[in-house]
């Protein structure tokens, strides 16, 4: 329990790399796929892919990514071995109905809860996924209309979401998959195709000229979030317009070690293997 001096060696050496990421600004790339260079339906993927690319830069601009979401992401993922970011739809303004797609940093990656069996380094397996965020209880009684009496109830069945002037709002993410019949129609005329759900065509005969090719069963995703307080489920559940959540994490070295029982996933940060020169050092001086 004496004090003990702790020299800083280290900073430096996360504050390059950071600022090296600061200056080289990171950014969503888009590339077209041809199969056939030079045809017709090359330059269609060429201009769509130009679109694209278009509309995600005017998104990084709007949210402020490359200085904002992406930085403290990948800062994250140096000091702690990981780091994330949330991608939401905002109203453009508050009398308009027209949403916009915002990149926004999580400042506290411990928010977020990721499923545990998530391979891919991004997130993007993911099946299921917590956030949570602290609301003041006058927020919450304005958003939700909850009485004091049943506050008080949930701060002695849930005491961990429960502060005093404060209660936990978790956002609860998970990936349902059902399997559809998928239709390959086609053009007669001209032979492109197009593939579409059955549930997107409705009960209308196809138009005159076109026809299914073919068809098969298709595991297609469906992405819902839902609130609770840790004592019930709040509110109506949400569907995202998307196949995947919208979470995106960055891992810092990613290693399987097995010291008995079976190798478990480690996660390392930029500075994990300096932790013990680190402290023999400032015990020598």
């Amino acid at each position: 329990s004496r004090p003990a001096l702790d020299f800083d060696e280290f900073g430096q050496y996360i504050n390059a790399l950071n600022n090296d990421v600061r200056q080289n600004k990171r950014a969503v790339q888009v590339t077209a796929m041809p199969a056939h260079p030079g045809s017709r339906e090359t330059q269609q993927l060429e201009a769509e892919a130009e679109l694209r690319a278009n509309l995600i830069r005017q998104i990084e601009y709007r949210s402020n990514a490359a200085s904002g979401a992406y930085t403290t992401m990948f800062e994250d993922a140096v000091q702690r071995s990981y780091g994330a970011l949330r991608i939401i739809a905002e109203y453009v303004h508050a009398e308009s109905f027209d949403q916009e797609l915002i990149i926004q940093p999580i400042y506290n990656p411990d928010q977020l809860t990721v499923d545990a069996e998530a391979l891919d380094p991004t997130g993007a397996d993911m099946r299921h996924c917590f956030y949570d965020e602290w609301w003041s209880k006058a927020d919450f009684r304005r958003q939700f209309g909850e009485t004091h009496a049943l506050l008080e109830m949930h701060a002695s069945a849930a005491p961990m979401w429960v502060r005093e002037d404060s209660i936990r709002v978790s956002e609860y993410w998970s990936v349902t998959t059902t399997q559809e019949l998928l239709y390959l129609v086609r053009n007669r005329q001209s032979g492109e195709t197009r593939a579409v759900l059955k549930r997107d065509m409705g009960a209308d005969p196809l138009p005159e000229g076109f026809e299914v090719a073919r068809e098969r069963r298709a595991d297609v995703p469906r992405v819902r979030k839902r609130l609770t307080n840790g004592y019930e489920w709040l509110a109506a559940d949400v569907e995202w317009p998307g196949r995947f959540i919208p979470f995106v994490v960055c891992l810092g070295k990613v290693l399987y070690v097995d010291e008995g029982g079976g190798s478990k996933r480690e996660l390392q940060s930029y500075i994990r293997k300096a932790r013990g020169p680190a402290m023999l050092y400032n015990y020598e001086l």
